[in-house]
């Protein structure tokens, strides 16, 4: 209701190694030069550069305009809970609240959601941390859900970590297609991911079509210090 077309961006670039020395100190970097999360060989995440840009519009206005809609924001919650454990460990609690909300807007079932495009930063704290957000959330009961992670094809970009996240998961939807976690290899078993719902993707497979609804997706994102984002994405209706 306050604005009925915006534009959204996401950069990152790294002049200098300032960053690289934090996060080496932190323990959170990949000795491997690979980000795979929830696999067996995930010991980090890669910084990478990029820049990234949407542009948001009502759907009505977009559909008036004869734009090309490449996916529906159902819903999407934002918060900072403050209380992280640290600045690569953020408290589930947080995730939680944030992902319920975004459901609540979106004023979908969590049962619909057949995609998380994770935050997945291949760290063995952060990834089990946002999975157990997740089954809290979305249960370990239901239909499968795919799990995938930009950053195992990018890397980190920080800045434009969560929007590249967004336009992963709406490309998804417009192809009809779940992209995998790149190198994924064999899942890590401490996650205890070979039962439940949840699935990391290790190839790329067809979105089936669901009689009950259009395709629905989710994007986690985290940010350091406690912010928490989370929004529910649907397949773009097909102009006439």
């Amino acid at each position: 209701d306050e604005c009925e077309c915006a534009l959204v961006g996401g950069v990152e670039l790294l002049h200098t190694p300032t960053l690289y020395h934090i996060f080496g100190q932190s323990g959170v970097l990949s000795s491997s030069g690979k980000c795979t999360p929830f696999s067996s060989r995930a010991d980090g995440f890669v910084p990478g550069e990029g820049a990234i840009a949407v542009v948001l519009k009502r759907l009505d206005r977009a559909e008036r305009d004869g734009d090309h809609i490449w996916a529906v924001i159902r819903g999407s919650a934002v918060g900072n809970d403050g209380q992280s454990f640290s600045q690569m460990a953020p408290n589930p609690q947080g995730q939680i609240a944030v992902m319920q909300r975004a459901l609540a807007e979106a004023g979908v079932e969590p049962e619909s959601i057949e995609l998380v495009e994770t935050h997945g930063t291949a760290t063995p704290v952060g990834d089990t941390v946002e999975l157990r957000a997740l089954r809290e959330v979305y249960g370990q009961r239901g239909p499968q859900v795919g799990l995938s992670s930009i950053k195992s094809n990018l890397g980190h970009l920080l800045a434009g970590a969560g929007l590249a996240g967004l336009v992963k998961a709406a490309l998804c939807l417009k192809h009809q297609t779940m992209a995998p976690i790149a190198g994924l290899g064999e899942v890590n078993p401490r996650l205890g991911l070979t039962q439940g719902r949840f699935q990391p993707l290790a190839k790329a497979q067809p979105w089936p079509e669901s009689a009950a609804h259009r395709r629905r997706a989710a994007v986690n994102s985290l940010g350091i210090g406690g912010t928490n984002c989370h929004v529910i994405l649907e397949e773009a209706p097909e102009l006439s």
